[in-house]
């Protein structure tokens, strides 16, 4: 019974507090800002993107399938990674072979 009533009491002990608030009241001019460098357009985020997408998969040397969920964009990103990556080593053999 000690022992248990220790744990509860160590328990409580150890949740975080909330940490203080500290505000700050600056007077004066506004600092300068920059303007931020973009190399890129932000990308445009749809609403489909977000959209959870799941896909049952064979997996080579077993009768399981898995399943995996995958968001539409992140399938966007994908499909156009491995398209950039083939036409890639596509481009470096068509060098080589010349």
């Amino acid at each position: 019974v000690a022992l248990a009533s220790l744990i509860a009491t160590g328990a409580a002990a150890a949740a975080p507090a909330e940490p203080p608030v500290a505000s700050v009241t600056v007077t004066g001019a506004p600092p300068p800002t920059t303007p931020a460098i973009t190399y890129a357009p932000p990308k445009v985020v749809d609403q489909k993107d977000n959209q959870l997408v799941c896909r049952t998969e064979p997996v080579l040397g077993t009768r399981l399938p898995v399943r995996r969920c995958r968001s539409v964009g992140d399938m966007k990103d994908r499909t156009l990674n491995d398209r950039q990556m083939v036409e890639h080593v596509q481009e470096n053999l068509q060098l080589r072979s010349n």
